[in-house]
């Protein structure tokens, strides 16, 4: 495979390129940031071989919210289980604070696998039925 063919090939898979002092060096558009041009450096080391590339960076994602999958199916079984459920019992089995505790409950009763009953710390839920 030509070079070309190469730079073509993984282009069209969604990479960038730049040529460096030993050749092609191809990173993932998606998932980067650049900061201007991109330099790629060889360096040779007595110990280690290596490329170093400036210019760019991985991008953070601004919302790195936990997944609570496992803590909403768990918070599911035991309030199918008991026939209810309130924050604190959940907050308490899946060691979470408060805070999380309230989002975690709000996002599941938003999604229909448990229903409010109450307010403040009389609060309590049961499911719905609806399965996750």
């Amino acid at each position: 495979m030509s070079e070309d063919e190469a730079l073509e090939l993984y282009r069209s898979k969604g990479y960038e390129c730049v040529r460096g002092p030993v050749g092609m060096v191809f990173w993932p558009s998606k998932g980067v940031i650049t900061d201007g041009d991109i330099k790629v450096d060889y360096e040779e080391k007595p110990w280690l071989s290596t490329f170093v590339v400036k210019g760019i960076r991985p991008k953070v994602r601004k919302n790195q919210a936990r997944d609570y999958t496992n803590e909403m199916k768990a918070i599911l079984q035991l309030a199918t289980r008991n026939g209810r459920i309130t924050s604190r019992e959940a907050g308490k089995m899946c060691r979470l604070t408060p805070e999380q505790t309230s989002k975690l409950m709000r996002r599941i009763v938003l999604g229909g696998f448990l229903e409010k009953h109450g307010n403040g710390r009389g609060t309590w839920y049961s499911p719905t039925g609806k399965r996750p």
